[in-house]
């Protein structure tokens, strides 16, 4: 770990262009899917709630079968959690306007990517062609930021660029 931090600082520069080369064709694909970036901001905060009460629910064994990367969206989507997040606090969280918010999530319930519980808050929804091309763009992604980490051990193991 502190090897790590010492290369990232001191070649903080070749690191933050590879970061660069990850991270925009990284924002640019999400707003393919979700039309813009506030929308995948929206869903994106969603997504985390999700996962942290999915995280809770793993205690009590919610989840029976392994989940692997080619199926990590739709698993994880289809888990049912008890809680979601409400409009006010993904504009809280996210500093988009309300109005705004409630407005991506009305796009976002149309498309069957999320859907609303009874308490008002949204949930992670396992339907539609919106989340198959979320489920594709996740494993795309995933496998652009296993290149950036290769590369980065890559360059500390075997490059001019050294500790």
């Amino acid at each position: 770990k502190e090897q790590i931090k010492k290369f990232i600082k001191r070649y903080f520069t070749v690191v933050w262009l590879r970061y660069f080369k990850m991270q925009i064709p990284f924002l640019i694909r999400h707003r393919g899917v979700f039309q813009d970036l506030e929308t995948w901001i929206v869903w994106g905060n969603i997504a985390l709630s999700h996962q942290y009460f999915l995280h809770k629910a793993n205690s009590k064994n919610v989840i029976k079968d392994p989940i692997k990367l080619y199926n990590y969206y739709s698993r994880v989507a289809s888990v049912k959690v008890e809680r979601g997040i409400n409009a006010s606090s993904i504009a809280d969280i996210s500093n988009i306007p309300r109005a705004t918010v409630i407005r991506k999530l009305k796009w976002l319930v149309k498309h069957e990517a999320i859907k609303k519980n009874k308490n008002l808050e949204y949930q992670m929804k396992n339907k539609g062609k919106l989340n198959k091309k979320i489920s594709e763009n996740f494993i795309l992604n995933q496998n652009y930021v296993a290149e950036f980490l290769t590369d980065i051990f890559d360059y500390m193991k075997n490059s001019s660029f050294r500790i």
